[in-house]
Order: structure tokens, then sequence, then C-alpha cells
């Protein structure tokens, strides 16, 4: 028999604070910006342009070249299920083949084609799903200015040859960069609601809000803005170094590029 039944309601409505504290909706720190890791194939479309040939397939076949980017950006805007940011990105790629001999056979030495794109980038994202409506979707769109730094070796060096128009004949390296600009849609799946309390570890001990595995297209557009210049997306002929580099006439680049990764807000 309890002779204080006061106390007894006190522990019992202690408990119930206690339950009701550990239940209490999990609000995560403050969210400033993405990082993004992502990887895909990419193909330039050179090829496409009328009066150039084939000289990307002539050289590498069909393959792509494999693109890898680091991207990181600031969210300077949240209302509410949705944010706006900027940032910045850099990558790598390359495309490589046998190199031809005057008769037309493989030597030994390898062509190669490396390209670095350098590029700005502004960033919408709709949150509303996954924040409102516990769906772990987030799509968004991107849009942003590119510089893509390229050069082409051939047995291991640098490669070049004499350029000739009316001005003259000089001797150029295979190597440049070309202004251009992006834009894509993108789909997140926010990995969070597969072990929320993972999630919340990670956001307490090293600010990291969500997680996210995402697929996205970019569409390119490295064209140099219409200079008149040796075209960023195949800028040599590498099966013709051997004899003297051809300038190819400007060509759109447009190139739709699936793209797969990871992100992390922070």
């Amino acid at each position: 028999m309890i002779r204080r039944p006061w106390a007894a309601l006190l522990v019992f409505s202690m408990i119930l604070l206690g339950l009701a504290s550990s239940a209490k909706a999990y609000v995560p720190s403050p969210q400033y910006g993405a990082f993004e890791l992502k990887f895909g194939p990419y193909k330039p479309a050179v090829d496409r342009a009328p009066g150039v040939g084939n000289p990307y397939a002539s050289t590498f076949g069909d393959k792509s070249m494999f693109l890898t980017q680091l991207e990181l950006s600031w969210q300077f805007w949240h209302p509410p299920g949705f944010s706006l940011g900027v940032g910045g990105g850099v990558g790598f790629m390359q495309a490589y083949a046998k190199s031809k001999t005057e008769s037309g056979n493989d030597s030994a030495d390898y062509t190669v084609l490396n390209v670095i794109p350098f590029y700005g980038v502004l960033v919408l994202r709709v949150d509303v799903l996954a924040d409102y409506l516990g769906i772990p979707l987030v799509p968004y769109g991107k849009v942003g200015l590119d510089w893509y730094y390229w050069w082409g070796l051939n047995g291991g060096q640098l490669e070049s040859a004499s350029i000739c128009d009316e001005s003259g004949c000089a001797n150029k390296k295979a190597k440049g960069g070309t202004l251009g600009w992006h834009a894509g849609p993108g789909l997140m799946f926010r990995l969070d609601q597969l072990d929320e309390r993972t999630a919340r570890t990670f956001d307490n001990e090293l600010g990291v809000n969500h997680s996210y595995l995402f697929v996205e297209i970019m569409w390119a557009y490295i064209t140099g803005f219409g200079r008149k210049r040796q075209n960023l997306a195949f800028p040599f002929e590498p099966a013709e170094l051997r004899h003297g580099m051809k300038r190819l006439k400007q060509s759109s680049v447009l190139k739709g590029t699936p793209n797969s990764g990871v992100s992390a807000d922070r």
C-alpha cells in the first residue's frame, strides 16, 4: 500500500516527461552548403558538327571518357522547402588509343586526350518532399559557366604541329582552354530515412545534416562562345598529328551526360 500517492504521481510524471523528451522531433543543425562526389561517362559530340568528319570516332572509336568531379556549394537562401546555392567544381577525364603510323597501322605509342573541367554553378533544390512529406526524394536543377583545360599527348610527350592560316604558319602546342556553359536536372535520394539514428549521430558529431545518393543529366555546351579557335570537345585530330594538326571549324558541343554519386549537406 502506497502511503504517499503524491510521490508515486511525481515519479510517474517524471517518467512521462522523459518519454516525451526522447520522442521529441529531431531538429538538424543549421545547413549552409553541400559537397558532391560524382562519376559518369562523357563523350564529346564534335563528330555531329557539319564539315569536321569524325575525328573523335576515328581515333578513339565509340569509347566515352570517364568523368570524375568534385563540387562544393554554399546555400545562401533557405525558404521553406527549397534552397538556392552557388558553388564550383573541378573534374578530370581522359581518352586514349593506339597512335597510327604513316601507313595507317597501330604504333607502339598512344594518343591521349586529357581534359580538366573547371566550373561555377547555381543550384536550386526542392526539399519539400523530404522535409515535410517524409518522401526521401530531392529534385534539383543546375546551370553554370565552364572552362575546360585540355592537352594532347603522343608517346607520352606533349604534341605540337605546324598550323597554317592566312597570316602564315606557326608551331602550336596541343593544349588550351575553352569556355562554355552547362545545365541539367537531377534527383537525390535522402539516406537518412534508412537509419535515422546513424543520421542524427552523423549530424551531432560531424555537422552533416543529410546524406544522399543521386543521379543527374548534364548538357554541356563548350564552344568558346563563338570564338574562332580549336574546339574544346576535340581540339585536334590525333590520327593526323604525326603529319600536322588540322584546325576544326567551330561547332557546338552538345552532350547529355548521366552522372551518379554521393552528396552531403553541412
